[in-house]
């Protein structure tokens, strides 16, 4: 038998994947760090604590989710096998017996940080050049797009837009 409170412990490696910040939610209510979870590290894992103050009886259910993303080492690795484990811990910090569960996922880092596409116009004797940036979950700033047209190919005057909009 575990004692109130219980905590859900939930660790995961920090080598594969990240915590989201803000992400996290207890039965779809946005959690609060220090107040309804915390976070530490031991090591390179990443340990999630949610303390249950409330009995829970039969049936009973507690919801809780959040999002983690690859690191930037693994951004652009096909197939990452990524593992989480959760347990019960009782008030005295010790794990409950048989409530220890093991989870992995796959995530396909794999994708391209950008992509260049060409769709000719036969009547207007064009081609209408679009380059995709992905930003692969990382914000980016400053960012200057080199794109050197092949030969016998001239740039259109007023004809570059960036999200849609007329560039100078």
């Amino acid at each position: 038998d575990a004692t109130l409170p219980l905590t859900i412990v939930d660790t995961f490696s920090t080598n594969e994947h990240i915590f989201v910040d803000g992400s996290l939610t207890i039965n779809g209510q946005s959690a609060i760090e220090g107040k309804d979870y915390t976070r530490e590290m031991n090591g390179n894992d990443q340990i999630i604590r949610v303390q249950v103050t409330d009995t829970l009886v039969a049936n009973d259910q507690i919801d809780i989710q959040y999002k983690t993303r690859l690191t930037d080492e693994n951004i652009t690795t096909p197939n990452v096998q990524v593992n989480n484990t959760v347990f019960l811990e009782d008030a005295v910090q010790k794990e409950v017996t048989g409530t220890r569960k093991n989870a992995s996922a796959t995530a396909n880092g794999a994708r391209d940080w950008m992509s260049k596409t060409g769709k000719h116009n036969a009547t207007k004797k064009t081609i209408e050049w679009t380059v995709d940036i992905h930003t692969l979950d990382r914000n980016l700033s400053n960012v200057t797009l080199y794109d050197k047209l092949p030969d016998g190919l001239t740039l259109l005057n007023d004809t570059v837009k960036v999200n849609g909009v007329p560039v100078a």
